[in-house]
């Protein structure tokens, strides 16, 4: 069997035989079986994080390869999601030149490098259905790890970008959208049941409120956005019911403290995003750097000529440098200024417009199958309540450089793909009734 058949077979191109001709303009290169099985290990890597194995930092190796694979196509896929990223990671990389704490820079623009070319493999390796579905689901799997790892130990993360509970609570919010949305559109209802029951439980062992509102939020979107509204309304409320009463009683008392915002963690969250504010009035166009706001707080923090808000001890005598200001925005804003946050802005707007686009597109061509539109159905849903917890949650977290933005929104690029390469193909299927 040759090369090009095995990889055909290998991720299941849809709709089309060994030696069949192209698939047309949004016919995806095809990857190795080992290109894509490194993407899975990967991501057994920066998730779960196995003890002794994480250490050899066998990912850089993935994130070093895939860059010259890429390179060495005939046809190289390229999406205008991949511009926004690599003009969000070339702004860091020249913020090295100008920030205060070159070296916190650096590892910065070195991170968003590693997510960078974990989404151009995303684009590319994921762009055929099967292999697209695999390691979605397998993704899913993982988070039920650390999901299980949470309950065991008090709602922390294995560490990394899933460490303390925060990070944990956020993880679990971005993929229960996937869960969820396969109680709506899926076959396998009561797996995914079960499963949005799990993460559910490990936010509410987390005691996270930010990572409660972007379980909220992501399935207010699930709920909203998909076909069949009032279905999926009756379903929210019956889970919402049923999740309320299930809730401990501190943890109902620490989701109330969310209304007090003259106080406690309320109070000092507006003290830092006001040193935040400071930040990018003083550099409006490029911001502080990449990583640079916690080191430059100390010096931009409200002084007494700034009002009566934050007068206690506590804030007027300590030096707050170190510290970070526990929202997404406020980070962007400080980091990146006006350019970074226009980049940002433009990511997200692409990735929800190219949502909606596909599922208008699908509606509207006689060509898919009552399947394929009910595919599309749940990854567009998914993917959407997915982005849309984070960035509801990230506005309490410091989280600007966590992947999940960059990584919906590059399977948002290769579902499109694969989704618009079966419609092109000669045996695509007509639509049922």
């Amino acid at each position: 069997m040759s090369t090009a058949v095995e990889r055909q077979v290998f991720l299941g191109a849809p709709g089309r035989a060994p030696g069949a001709p192209g698939l047309g303009a949004h016919a995806p290169a095809n990857p190795s079986a080992f290109t894509f099985w490194a993407l899975l290990v990967f991501f057994v890597l920066e998730y779960v994080r196995p003890a002794g194995i994480v250490q050899l930092r066998l990912q850089m190796v993935f994130i070093l390869v895939v860059p010259v694979l890429w390179l060495r196509l005939s046809q190289r896929p390229w999406s205008r999601n991949l511009t926004l990223q690599f003009a969000i990671l070339v702004q860091a990389a020249v913020s090295i030149l100008y920030a205060s704490n070159y070296f916190t820079a650096y590892v910065r623009t070195r991170s968003l490098f590693g997510t960078f070319a974990v989404a151009l493999a995303i684009t590319w390796v994921l762009s055929q259905r099967r292999a697209f579905e695999r390691a979605v689901w397998f993704w899913v799997a993982i988070m039920c790890y650390q999901a299980l790892y949470s309950l065991q130990s008090g709602g922390q993360g294995s560490g990394g970008f899933i460490g303390d509970e925060n990070d944990l609570a956020l993880a679990c919010a971005t993929v229960f959208p996937f869960v969820y949305a396969g109680v709506l559109y899926s076959k396998r209802r009561i797996l995914c049941l079960l499963l949005a029951a799990l993460y559910a439980a490990a936010i509410v062992v987390s005691f996270s409120r930010g990572g409660f509102l972007g379980l909220v939020a992501g399935t207010l979107f699930c709920v909203m956005v998909g076909k069949h509204r009032i279905r999926n309304i009756s379903i929210g409320l019956v889970a919402a019911s049923i999740f309320y009463l299930a809730l401990p009683a501190a943890y109902k008392v620490e989701l109330e403290t969310i209304q007090d915002t003259d106080s406690g963690t309320s109070e000092s969250r507006r003290f830092l995003w006001t040193a935040a504010t400071n930040m990018w009035l003083d550099h409006p166009i490029l911001g502080v750097g990449a990583g640079n706001s916690p080191w430059l707080i100390g010096r931009y923090q409200p002084r007494d000529a700034q009002g009566k808000l934050f007068q206690s001890g506590s804030y007027q005598e300590r030096n707050w440098t170190g510290t970070v200001v526990h929202s997404l925005y406020f980070e962007l804003l400080a980091e990146t200024g006006l350019v970074g946050c226009a980049l940002y802005v433009a990511i997200v707007y692409g990735h929800f417009a190219g949502l909606r686009r596909l599922r208008r597109d699908l509606g509207r061509d006689p060509r898919a199958s009552r399947e394929l539109r009910g595919k599309v159905d749940l990854y567009t849903t998914a993917l959407g309540g997915g982005a849309f917890a984070y960035l509801v949650a990230g506005a309490f977290l410091s989280v600007l450089y966590y992947p999940y933005l960059w990584y919906f929104s590059a399977l948002a690029v290769a579902l499109d793909r694969w989704v618009r390469a079966e419609l092109e193909a000669p045996t695509s299927a007509l639509a049922t009734s």
